[in-house]
């Protein structure tokens, strides 16, 4: 049901030189819930600190299930340094709707990297709840290696809004994932002026290149173009 648009741009952008566009926020030094209901917050970069105002970066630490004898179900997962966004999109426009289809964008990354969570676009109305499910596909294999059913809630600016895995999906060099994202709520705003490549450096001269492709399949009209889920949230 979202509004489809024409081929992608074919050249490729620094994230550092992108105009500042829906979502980008100067870093500060929180910690990130991975769990339950997004807040009504714009998405912003942040990243884990040592409390001391010193800007070094420690690890941190993700509650996992127990067995009632206190035993971890999973191994305890950690990750350091800072969180990052990559941006897709370099404009915001309005109506976008939902009937139950998944936006959905391929994507594929030169090196190893932890997906936490997304970005994604509010209401155009005012102030709403979504409810939504977001997923990490293998795109060959088709399995889901994270998903999370959560809610979050938009205060109808044209800002993104953090909804988070419960723990870090890992996103292997060189391989096809998708990013999926489906959303029951009120028409929203969308993306536009998406590129297929796009180079992101972190603050420690880490470069990272995403590719962006079409996923096979519906994927509600988001394309590399124009759509949902502008933001993919990460670390290296």
């Amino acid at each position: 049901m979202g509004r489809a648009r024409s081929d992608p741009n074919e050249s490729g952008i620094d994230a550092r030189k992108q105009a500042q566009g829906p979502g980008t926020r100067p870093q500060s030094d929180s910690i990130p819930a991975y769990a339950g209901r997004g807040v009504c917050e714009p998405s912003r970069s942040i990243g884990y600190s040592n409390g001391q105002g010193s800007g070094e970066s420690v690890p941190a630490f993700h509650r996992q299930p127990q067995t009632a004898d206190g035993i971890p179900v999973e191994p305890r997962c950690c990750l350091t340094g800072k969180e990052q966004t990559l941006s897709r999109y370099r404009m915001v426009e309005s109506r976008w709707g939902y009937s139950g289809t998944s936006d959905r964008i391929r994507f594929r990354v030169n090196k190893r990297i932890f997906v936490v969570g997304f970005g994604l676009y509010g209401s155009i109305h005012g102030p709403a709840d979504y409810s939504v499910k977001i997923e990490i596909i293998h795109s060959d294999s088709g399995e889901v290696p994270r998903q999370n059913d959560t809610a979050f809630s938009c205060n109808g600016s044209d800002s993104t809004f953090r909804v988070m895995f419960k723990n870090p999906v890992e996103v292997g060099p060189n391989m096809d994932y998708i990013a999926s994202a489906t959303l029951k709520g009120p028409d929203s705003h969308y993306g536009t002026h998406g590129v297929k490549r796009i180079v992101h450096e972190s603050v420690s001269s880490e470069r990272v290149v995403f590719n962006f492709s079409l996923a096979m399949g519906n994927n509600n009209g988001t394309s590399v173009e124009d759509g949902q889920i502008p933001e993919l949230i990460f670390y290296t």
